[in-house]
């Protein structure tokens, strides 16, 4: 993007390169073009440099630490709101190009005295460098407005790298930060860049939710939890006036992965939906009972993150008793995410022709009133405790390491459709020894939370987050078999929608008219549903007794009231998904959270003070 500075020469330029750049109105359209900009719906109305500081200077460059704020203008269906965001913006200037940066990532500005360029930095070798020298000095750097901006090792792994030899690659993920794989002669490690700092919200007495994924990262790695990525370096953004701190920038080791966690229960339901010829009930039941297994030990790794947490002896970290306060909050945030899907569902209705499916599921998310549900929390005052958590949790967010040339999900699967269950099961063993735990941030931060906001949840918020995954998988293997694709196809939005109907038992199979659906196919997923689901709540909780963790999640530990309280958090995770479903993307899986949320709703009841 080509920028006219005439009237400014490079030492002006240079003594405020932020203010300069953001003195151009033009260049918020050219931020939301980013993909970690998440406020795309939103007008930027204003852009100002609230802090900066010097990372290193080169010869020919400088590389600057920018903290922009963004004034937005949104609106919702409440009408037009203000708030503000605050950015983190690695930027490189230059009198050169850089090179691995993409054109669209490059501002020319033309100044009075010659050409600078104004480069986004995260992915140049030459950022990736002074990143991992200023963790190997540990660095202290002071910023302009006399802030704080710290560096420190967490690990071997980036001693005595040799610069020369290092490579930064992009990774084209889809996420609010950046991630960078780096490669040197020490190994590869991956790059995250914070770029959401939260903080303040522009309303008042109202901020955005903490990042706390560092923190977690570092009470995992003090407990010695080993289910997640080697921790090598961590930077940290302190605020004099306040005392608050926001992360900045992170590097762990790099995991050679075959698979994600997802890819498993993928691969097991697409051998038992596709297979019916093939596999007599024998290995039928073969792949079940091996689906179960893997599903149970993997929520003993997901119990033993918790008693990391616990045992990590981090500030914030310990386990407290949920106040009325804490269970209303969740309660108001449940019946916020109700209300904003249900409208923004209601609109597009209005906006589509051809969603009769959709005005139905309109019509029964409206009469089954499921806010009454959370409302009901209260009823288990006294009893609740919450923790640190991951808070997005979900099979996607596992990955399993490589362990030689053969694929050990394909292999899995494969001494399933020959019969041979030691085998199955032994590989099933080692691939959850494999697994690597990512991604602590939590949800999206879309929802301003009053200052002073406790990030500890209920440790069963996790637990429930899988479990609703496991859902997804399923109404996506069922579109699959069914030849739809909702995603690419308008036409089969809603069928599809009809068919997560049928599947939450809302209405019969018969009664859909989607070829191909038929009672049995719909059965037998739901029992692979069951299977897998419960026998990941008895996975945690088995584990969560044997570390002695119940106290965090009752205070009076109950088996029956813990498992009420799992279903409740996955209608509570379905209202996330379903207003996501309406705000983010339009592709036709609305029907999948609310099925969910059809489908478990009338069966949740809490016994007053958690006594059955």
């Amino acid at each position: 993007m080509h920028l006219d500075f005439l009237s400014v020469s490079s030492a002006e330029f240079m003594a405020d390169p932020g203010g300069v750049i953001v003195s151009r109105v033009s260049l918020g359209d050219w931020f939301k073009e980013k993909r970690w900009f998440m406020d795309k719906e939103a007008e930027i109305f204003t852009i100002k440099i609230e802090d900066a500081f010097t990372m290193e200077v080169g010869e020919n460059f400088s590389i600057y630490g920018l903290m922009a704020l963004f004034h937005l203008r949104k609106r919702n269906n409440s009408g037009v709101g203000i708030a503000t965001k605050k950015y983190f913006i690695p930027t490189i200037i230059s009198t050169e190009s850089v090179e691995g940066v993409a054109e669209a990532d490059v501002l020319e500005a033309h100044l009075l005295d010659g050409i600078i360029y104004i480069s986004l930095a995260e992915h140049s070798s030459e950022f990736q460098q002074a990143f991992i020298h200023s963790l190997q000095l540990q660095k202290s750097i002071t910023t302009r407005k006399g802030n704080m901006v710290s560096f420190a090792l967490r690990g071997e792994g980036l001693r005595g790298t040799d610069m020369s030899t290092l490579i930064a690659t992009t990774l084209n993920v889809s996420t609010s930060n950046v991630l960078t794989e780096v490669s040197a002669d020490r190994g590869s490690f991956i790059a995250k860049i914070y770029k959401d700092m939260r903080g303040d919200a522009g309303v008042a007495g109202k901020q955005w939710p903490p990042n706390m994924e560092m923190q977690r990262y570092e009470a995992l790695a003090a407990a010695g939890y080993t289910n997640m990525p080697q921790l090598q370096g961590v930077s940290y953004y302190s605020d004099r006036a306040t005392g608050s701190s926001a992360p900045l920038m992170l590097m762990m080791k790099k995991i050679d992965n075959v698979d994600e966690v997802g890819g498993i229960f993928v691969s097991g339901l697409t051998q038992l939906v596709d297979g019916v010829e093939e596999l007599d009930a024998h290995k039928r039941s073969l792949n079940l009972k091996v689906t179960r297994h893997v599903s149970n030990l993997l929520a003993a790794t997901v119990a033993e993150f918790h008693h990391a947490f616990l045992r990590s002896d981090k500030p914030g970290f310990e386990s407290i008793p949920a106040t009325d306060d804490d269970i209303v909050g969740w309660s108001n945030a449940a019946v916020y995410r109700y209300e904003q899907a249900l409208q923004s569902l209601a609109a597009r209705t209005r906006q589509v022709s051809g969603t009769t499916v959709l005005q139905d599921m309109v019509k029964r998310l409206k009469s089954l009133a499921p806010f009454n549900l959370f409302r009901g929390l209260i009823r288990l005052s006294g009893c609740l405790s919450k923790a640190q958590v991951h808070g997005d949790l979900n099979s996607s967010q596992g990955m399993i390491a490589s362990s030689g040339e053969k694929n050990c999900v394909s292999l899995l699967f494969d001494h399933v459709a020959r019969g041979n269950e030691k085998g199955a099961i032994l590989i099933a063993e080692e691939l959850v020894k494999q697994v690597y735990w990512t991604d602590f941030e939590g949800e999206p931060a879309k929802d301003p939370v009053n200052h002073g906001y406790d990030s500890r949840q209920s440790l069963l918020v996790d637990v429930a987050s899988v479990i609703q995954g496991f859902w997804y998988i399923a109404n996506i293997k069922l579109y699959e078999y069914l030849g739809l694709n909702p995603q690419e196809e308008p036409a089969h939005k809603e069928p599809a929608r009809k068919t997560s109907l049928v599947l939450s038992g809302q209405i019969d199979a018969e009664e859909a008219g989607v070829e191909q659906l038929t009672t049995g196919i719909v059965k037998a997923i739901n029992e692979w549903l069951s299977d897998v689901g419960d026998s990941f709540i008895e996975g945690y909780l088995d584990t969560a007794e044997e570390k002695g963790i119940e106290k965090a999640i009752l205070s009076d530990w109950n088996r029956d009231l813990a498992r009420t309280i799992i279903h409740y958090w996955i209608v509570f995770r379905a209202f996330h998904e379903l207003r996501y479903e309406t705000y983010a993307r339009d592709i036709g899986w609305e029907g999948i959270p609310a099925g969910r949320i059809l489908q478990l709703t009338p069966n949740i009841d809490f016994p007053n003070n958690g006594k059955f």
